[in-house]
This record gives C-alpha cells, structure tokens and sequence, in this order.
C-alpha cells in the first residue's frame, strides 16, 4: 500500500474481480489501457483532500500539452470561472509550433461587463500554476456558449 500526502495529484488505477485481462492479439493495445500488474489506467486525474475524500479534477486525454506541461482546462477554466465578470468560460487546446498547444479559453462576459481579453490574460497569469511561469494562451469573447 502506497500514500500521498493530500492534495497530491495523480493518475488513478482501478481493479476489480472478474476485470478484462488484456486484448485478445492486441499487446499493444493492452499495454495502454493496463500497466504491468493489471491495474487499469482511467485516465483521471485525481486528488485526495485531507479528509480522505477522492476529487476527480480532469481526464488525461482531456489535458492540454504545453512545453512539455500537462495543463488540466478544467483548472483554468475554474479560474476563469472565478473573475466576477466573466458568465461563463470554456477552454480548448490551441495548436501552436512552439509549445505544442496553447489553452484557448472562449469566454463569455457577464452583462454590462466591459473586462478586455488582456485584463483576462492578466487575470489568469496571476492565478496559474507558479511552475510554468511562462503560460501563454489565448481568448476569444462569445456572446453566448
């Protein structure tokens, strides 16, 4: 049995019995849906809180690829989310030749609001992740989502 300290983020695994053993023909296949001592990999990224509580924060696939940073656009769009002027938000990954893929949040503005995309930007620069201080992205404003 192995633990983490709380709000670690990690990838969950399950098994149970009577659970797929592999594809049939197909090793690699089975490679990418089960690590070697069986366990499935889900996909979600998780967390525990420090109650023990299990937080399923987004799902790998889902995940944006960043200089090489695996960017959940279920965080930024919370962050989104959390600006008193912004309705509603959405992120998506943006190809880019030298990142790989940037977030591209499409945000629409609560009404009468006023907020520019760079007071956006600014707003999320100041609240993303301190270990990629580079985050670059782009917005786009909508009139509804």
């Amino acid at each position: 049995m192995w633990s983490l300290n709380p709000t670690t983020t990690f990838l969950a695994h399950y098994m149970s019995h009577g659970m797929l053993s592999g594809y049939v023909n197909d090793d690699k296949a089975t490679a990418a849906t089960l690590d070697s001592e069986g366990w499935l990999k889900t996909g979600d990224l998780c967390y525990f809180n420090e109650d023990g509580f299990l937080y399923i924060v987004d799902r790998l696939k889902e995940l944006i690829k960043y200089k090489g940073y695996q960017v959940p656009p279920a965080e930024l769009e919370h962050i989104l989310h959390s600006h008193p002027e912004i309705m509603d938000a959405g992120v998506v990954p943006y190809p880019d030749e030298d990142a790989g893929q940037l977030p591209m949040a499409f945000i629409v503005r609560k009404p009468g609001s006023h907020i520019t995309e760079q007071q956006i930007m600014d707003y999320v620069a100041k609240h993303v992740n301190t270990l990629c201080p580079d985050a670059k992205g782009n917005t786009e404003m909508l009139r509804c989502m």
